[in-house]
């Protein structure tokens, strides 16, 4: 093993391997997915069966499958990132791990690393099931891998949030709870958040309309667009849909937003680069301020403050 690895990571790593529990969670997660590909290729197949196979419905199965996919990410990552911290905390091995000439930024990351080494085989486990849709025509190569990117990327930063929530909260049960409400908030807060701005705007303008007697339909204006553009970049979940959109020339994202958010009105956001991509960058960017600030609280000064 690299002496240069991150030292907490390699004791973690090693640990890992020998034992046979990894290699059994990800070969359930493999043989789940690929159930339930199966099961999905099969249904559509026989439905298809009297006109012929169409390949819009590998399409629609690639796009079920990938949601699974991101749902069990978004399960899984806090369940097992959450108490890492806390883990050491409740061996009072932390503190023996604080004294030595490890750096806090070297004990998280490591933490970080070793709780996604996990969730990394599992994704990289599953490519090959994908791979399936290649034949059928679904999709190319390169949406695959642009699809385990946006998953190791949205792992990662589910991850960095869980393991801030380990540092900040001393109880596990406390950790693992604010590190689901972080990712609904992620999720449904940035929707209900547009949906509830979205009504007000409407709500104002048809208000100026009964009081004019006048009707003009209410149109959003673009610096508004902008600012919904922005907040749903930070939503995993839109950003899914928008790389399902790109990959299969759907508009599913778009027709989300109409019906949960804009009142059944089409409105278009505007982004310079792909949602998807704009999301990526985010949680990249997310990942390191709450890496960072997770070693901050870690220090031995603050937590004796603390």
């Amino acid at each position: 093993m690299n002496n240069n690895l991150n030292p907490v990571f390699r004791r973690e790593i090693i640990t890992a391997l020998r034992s046979w529990r990894t290699f059994f969670a990800v070969s359930i997660y493999v043989g789940a997915l690929l159930a339930i590909a199966a099961l999905l290729l099969f249904v559509v197949i026989r439905i298809d069966f009297v006109h012929g196979f169409n390949p819009q419905s590998a399409i629609t199965v690639y796009n079920l499958l990938s949601g699974i996919q991101l749902g069990l990410i978004l399960l899984l990552v806090p369940a097992i990132t959450a108490g890492q911290i806390n883990g050491e905390r409740e061996r009072q091995t932390l503190d023996l791990m604080l004294v030595t000439k490890m750096s806090a930024l070297t004990i998280v990351t490591g933490k970080l690393l070793s709780a996604l080494m996990l969730v990394l085989l599992m994704i990289l486990a599953g490519v090959p099931v994908f791979g399936v849709f290649v034949y059928f025509g679904a999709v190319s190569a390169l949406n695959i891998m642009a699809l385990t990117v946006f998953m190791l990327v949205t792992a990662t930063m589910v991850g960095s949030v869980s393991i801030l929530c380990s540092v900040l909260f001393r109880r596990t049960m406390i950790a693992y709870v604010a590190s689901y409400f972080v990712v609904l908030a992620l999720l449904a807060g940035t929707i209900s958040a547009a949906g509830i701005t979205f009504y007000v705007l409407a709500a104002s303008h048809d208000s100026r309309m009964h009081l004019s007697g006048g009707f003009v339909p209410f149109v959003l204006s673009t610096q508004w667009r902008e600012i919904f553009t922005w907040l749903m970049s930070f939503n995993p979940l839109a950003g899914f849909m928008s790389l399902q959109d790109a990959q299969t020339g759907a508009s599913s994202l778009e027709s989300f937003l109409a019906v949960f958010i804009f009142r059944f009105t089409e409105v278009r956001l505007t982004s310079a680069a792909p949602l998807w991509l704009v999301n990526i960058v985010i949680n990249m960017g997310l990942s390191c301020v709450f890496v960072a600030i997770s070693a901050w609280a870690l220090k031995p000064a603050r937590r004796a403050v603390s």
